[in-house]
């Protein structure tokens, strides 16, 4: 959401991004719930994304957005996160089922949200909350 609202202060945040699909997170809560051998913390992570690609997505499917650029980012040095791994999670046997379309449409589900969360922000301001 930070590039939605343009909160470019949080972009060194999203050097490298991971996603999952929200019903693979609570399918993954249930399997692990259901599984004897389960103890310790999972990571849950379908997907990595720098933010040259979740820029690029973004700032071409929904232009209207008018995401702030993140030319800064690219020659300021660049901050290194570790990778985050689900093997464990699918060591016992979890399978990500969410597929490209029904990602698209929470995209969709969300973008409307955004729409939403950027005219509740823009009235509160109005009225000096």
């Amino acid at each position: 959401m930070a590039m939605i609202f343009g909160e470019t202060d949080n972009y060194k945040l999203l050097t490298k991004t991971a996603f999952v699909h929200v019903d693979d997170l609570a399918r993954a809560h249930i399997h692990l719930f259901e599984c004897p051998n389960a103890k310790g913390r999972y990571i849950c992570s379908k997907i990595e994304v720098t933010i040259e690609e979740l820029y690029k997505l973004l700032s071409t499917k929904y232009p209207k957005y008018n995401i702030s650029n993140i030319e800064f980012l690219l020659d300021a040095e660049k901050m290194e996160f570790p990778s985050v791994s689900s093997k464990k999670l699918l060591g016992t046997g979890f399978e990500f089922k969410s597929k490209t379309n029904e990602v698209r449409k929470k995209v969709a589900c969300a973008e409307e949200a955004a729409v939403d969360m950027v005219d509740i922000e823009r009235r509160r301001q109005s009225f000096n909350f």
